[in-house]
């Protein structure tokens, strides 16, 4: 998994009681893709605590993450 088996949200790496998994940088509830540069690791409890809360500032961050890993949403 990218990011070293790390969260996007906290940082903190994923173990047995908290575990990495598949978050959306857009939640899907507010449009966002299962596209690949949309999803991001995050422990499961980061997930959920953020739920489908989004802001301009998320996008601010998505956007510098995919300049950071040099992939086009259009792929």
């Amino acid at each position: 998994m990218r990011n070293r088996n790390r969260c996007a949200v906290c940082g903190r790496r994923g173990d047995a009681s908290d575990p990495i998994t598949r978050g959306h940088i857009i939640p899907r509830a507010h449009g966002g893709s299962d596209e690949t540069w949309n999803i991001q690791p995050e422990h499961l409890s980061c997930n959920q605590e953020r739920g489908t809360r989004w802001t301009r500032g998320d996008s601010a961050k998505a956007v510098a993450r995919l300049a950071a890993r040099s992939v086009s949403p259009t792929r």
